[in-house]
């Protein structure tokens, strides 16, 4: 009978050093092969309209990111000035190293939090990074999966013994510091989690980290440029060069009940069963966390149509804890009978199936569950991973298009377009040229033109060879 007991005479089950780069590896590879699959291109939202154009002009952009919560990128951008590394490949190494970071920090989690054995912890970080949620949040958002890693590495330092050391109080501290500072969303979930923490337990650690980060993100969102809880991808980072028009009409949006309902489904709906069973013996911290995630994610039942709760980004964060509980939940039921790691392998090979297929089949061929919600959650989620923010196979042409204006138009015009490639007109627009972006492109290019700039529309035409075409629009008035 194989079982983990078998399985320990093997040094990578039982020396912790080897399992936890064991787990980083995994993590880095599992997160690169997307990446290399989509090469030249980069895959991620926020990818294409923030991180590649605020590492490539961090000076430019400076005034702006310094009113965010910009610690990751300050990393980033630290990378990239010492040459070594393009601005692609620094954002590509950063996401990478990051998940790797976060696959770590599971492994640790299970370890300390949950008294799970080496080899069950190298099960459940594995578990963790396939889910659909985990991958979703690191496509684009890298900040996010990079805070809660080190939101979670500090519940592993004060969680595991009520009398820590000042050394350990000290680390806590700093990372406090680091969780606050890097993202705002997870800034506030780490702060709300830990001060109820401290509230209950009052140790000196806990109640260290609760001032460190409370003190520093009070601060930072008071100085935000940004302030409020308005988390949306658009607004809370591409406060960039652009000129959307907030008097002519939007489109229709589908944030409600029943996508954001669809999108909970999707996320973490599989997981609910084990993740109860999970959550009896697990620490109090993740618990916490966990809640209010959760809580969050519904606040769209009493306030169904207040966008400024992203209740879908509480959805991803609330599928990652999700994945965390049920992954504990899976190791306590198969701990318990015959042939466990038989049975752990054939778990895990399910769900690496399901995340590779997010990670890596095509837009026009994605993973069931995404196929099926295309139209409710696409939205919240791209249904693969193979996508920024228009498909992988009009990049190119979308770069032509560009490279049209530069060499045809004037060098201050005013070019017109969706907001969705306001980053790809960032990092190739040159000259004086400005980009302008709104949900109507016809009523803001008459406008400007009105003003008597030099206007052009750039549109999406599926049925040409080119697929953007530009139009000028001073000519047709």
């Amino acid at each position: 009978m194989w079982t983990y007991a078998t399985l320990s005479r093997y040094k990578l089950f039982v020396n912790e050093k080897h399992a936890i780069i064991f787990v980083f590896a995994v993590g880095v590879v599992l997160r690169v092969v997307p990446e290399l699959v989509a090469y030249p291109y980069p895959i991620g939202y926020d990818v294409i309209n923030y991180y590649l154009p605020v590492v490539a002009n961090f000076d430019s952009y400076w005034h702006v990111v310094s009113g965010q919560f910009p610690l990751y990128v300050i990393l980033l951008h630290a990378i990239n000035l010492t040459g070594l590394l393009s601005p692609y490949w620094t954002v590509v190494a950063g996401a990478t190293a990051t998940f790797g970071f976060f696959s770590a920090v599971i492994f640790a989690a299970s370890r300390s939090l949950m008294k799970q054995s080496v080899g069950w912890s190298i099960f459940l970080a594995i578990f963790v990074m396939f889910q659909l949620a985990v991958l979703r949040a690191s496509w684009d958002e890298h900040r996010d999966i990079f805070a809660l890693s080190t939101a979670i590495l500090v519940f592993v330092l004060i969680g595991r013994r009520r009398d820590a050391g000042w050394k350990t109080i000290a680390l806590g501290v700093f990372l406090s510091g680091v969780t606050a500072a890097s993202d705002r969303q997870i800034g506030a979930l780490f702060c709300a989690t830990i001060l109820i923490y401290s509230l209950i337990v009052r140790t000196r650690a806990a109640i260290a980290c609760t001032i460190a980060a409370i003190t520093l993100f009070a601060l930072l969102f008071l100085f935000s440029g940004n302030n409020g809880w308005i988390w949306n991808r658009i607004e809370d980072h591409l406060a960039l060069p652009g000129t959307p028009d907030a008097s002519l009409p939007e489109t229709v949006t589908s944030y409600g009940p029943t996508n954001l309902m669809i999108y909970f489904l999707v996320m973490g709906a599989l997981l609910v069963p084990t993740a109860i069973i999970g959550f009896a013996k697990t620490h109090s911290l993740l618990k916490i966390g966990l809640l209010i995630t959760i809580a969050a994610s519904f606040s769209w039942i009493i306030f169904p149509n207040a966008e400024t709760l992203v209740a879908n980004r509480w959805i991803t964060l609330a599928g990652i804890f999700l994945s965390i509980f049920s992954g504990h939940g899976i190791i306590k039921l198969l701990s318990k009978v015959k042939y466990s790691a038989s049975l752990a392998a054939a778990v895990l090979s399910c769900f690496m199936v399901a995340g590779l297929g997010f990670a890596l089949l095509p837009y026009d061929a994605p993973f069931f569950p995404f196929a099926a919600t295309r139209d409710n959650i696409q939205d919240f989620s791209p249904v693969t991973m193979q996508f920024n923010s228009i498909q992988l196979k009009d990049n190119d042409k979308m770069i032509s298009a560009i490279a049209w204006i530069n060499s045809n138009t004037e060098r201050d015009a005013a070019i017109v377009g969706q907001k969705h490639w306001l980053g790809f007109m960032q990092l190739y627009l040159e000259g004086e040229r400005s980009y302008h972006f709104s949900d109507n492109q016809q009523a803001l290019a008459e406008a400007l033109a009105g003003r008597g700039e030099h206007v052009y529309l750039v549109q999406f035409d599926g049925s040409s060879p080119a697929v953007f075409t530009v139009i000028d629009y001073s000519t047709i008035r």
